[in-house]
């Protein structure tokens, strides 16, 4: 499929989406995606959105999985950092739009915020992906979970990943997230203009109500 590089623009800061499974076992019981200020103390990154993907889950944490395909649009990979771990905040003052490239974390977005530098194996294969890892300006296909026997334990709004799209980015985006008892995928929910929805049509929504929250049970 064809993809576009972004065009200049100007994004909505501060919506934020939830997706959650009503289940009272130990899981991943929901994701949030919420569009964040990509200013870095300067002007905005033109032309590209800054998604955080942020997770709720009881129990220990064994991990993530995520695809993102995209029909058009791009996903912003900054030139100096490796998206399959959050940038270094030593370099934030020398680059500062490091921090609003895409990349995979454990819980924080620096090295030193996160609980620790995530293990990436392969793709997300419990998604139906292929099993070999994708992060690049085409879209993403990773699995990434706490190296050796790292316990993360209950959080809400754990940061999993931040994700920078082009503000013509339209596509689809899958999420699972595991804890030593239970994998929960989520249904697919759709990219619209480079930010990443629960539900079709919403944006009307959200410029007349604000930030929302869904229910819906996890797929099967």
């Amino acid at each position: 499929m064809k993809r576009s590089s972004g065009v200049a623009g100007t994004v909505a800061v501060g919506l934020s989406v939830v997706v959650v499974a009503l289940s009272a076992e130990a899981q991943v019981t929901g994701f949030r995606s919420t569009v964040v200020d990509n200013a870095a103390g300067g002007p905005p990154l033109a032309g590209f959105v800054t998604n955080d993907i942020t997770a709720d889950f009881s129990g220990q944490l064994t991990g993530f999985q995520a695809v993102l395909q995209l029909d058009t649009g791009s996903v912003r990979i900054d030139p100096f950092l490796d998206p399959l771990a959050p940038p270094p905040g030593t370099v934030l003052p020398f680059l500062p739009t490091v921090e609003f490239g895409s990349f995979l974390t454990l819980g924080g977005p620096t090295l030193e915020t996160s609980v620790v530098e995530p293990s990436v194996p392969g793709g997300a294969v419990n998604l139906g992906a292929d099993r070999f890892v994708q992060f690049d300006a085409d879209g993403i296909n990773a699995a990434w979970n706490p190296p050796g026997a790292v316990p993360i334990f209950g959080q809400s709004d754990f940061l999993a990943a931040r994700i920078t799209l082009s503000d013509d980015a339209e596509g689809t985006f899958r999420f699972l997230g595991a804890t030593v008892s239970t994998l929960t995928p989520f249904d697919a929910v759709p990219v619209s203009n480079g930010v990443i929805f629960p539900e079709p049509g919403l944006l009307a929504a959200f410029a007349l109500l604000g930030p929302s929250t869904l229910c819906r049970r996890p797929r099967h």
